[in-house]
């Protein structure tokens, strides 16, 4: 089986809690049973720092605002039949901390994360994988199961949630500036009392 982990952290290239130890776990477990793996991972400024050593790196473009929006996937084959594909922006990722500073988030964390969720699916494609599913962690990644049913991809999607009280949740502009109709924005859809969840998206 061909299985795409996608985190917003994986130990050992960023760690703020306890999904990036689960996501890293799970990477190298499932390569030890002999599945074929792909690890999605932001390539953090913390991350250049330690894993230089890239195989492969193939640009690829997201539309944000109304603009393409260029970014990178770096390739490491880190165990047999495991990959690592640390998605690389230095505008959403080059920064000294991976969601926010001194207990404040990112302001443009939706946007992030948004990116994120469209970059991992626009990589695939490039890049031709094959995926049959894709293992999807809290709200950094919620967006991705509405994009694949909404683009009917051929991949199956699990959606783990490790805290529920991050969510996700944000204004609906964002919904604009990630180019996601308005029609998602119902009580069946991704509105929460007023924003847009992530997490509910997922």
């Amino acid at each position: 089986m061909n299985i795409g982990i996608v985190s917003s952290e994986a130990v050992p290239f960023s760690k703020t809690g306890g999904l990036a130890d689960v996501a890293g776990a799970l990477f190298k477990v499932l390569t030890n049973i002999g599945e074929t793996v792909y690890l999605f991972t932001p390539y953090y400024k913390k991350t250049k720092e330690q894993f230089k050593q890239i195989e492969k790196r193939i640009p690829f473009k997201i539309r944000i605002d109304g603009i393409d929006v260029e970014g990178f996937a770096n390739l490491v084959e880190f165990y047999k039949n495991g990959f690592a594909v640390l998605i690389e922006q230095d505008h959403f990722f080059d920064r000294d901390n991976l969601y926010g500073e001194k207990g404040i988030d990112y302001p443009d964390n939706a946007i992030r994360f948004g990116f994120f969720d469209k970059a991992v699916l626009e990589i695939i494609k490039v890049l031709e994988l094959k995926i049959d599913v894709l293992h999807l962690n809290d709200w950094q990644t919620g967006l991705i199961p509405m994009f694949v049913k909404d683009k009917g991809l051929p991949y199956k999607t699990l959606y783990t949630i490790h805290n529920l009280a991050y969510q996700g949740n944000f204004d609906k502009e964002v919904l604009r500036s990630l180019e996601i109709d308005d029609k998602y924005f119902s009580i069946d859809g991704l509105e929460f009392y007023g924003k847009v969840s992530f997490m509910k998206a997922g």
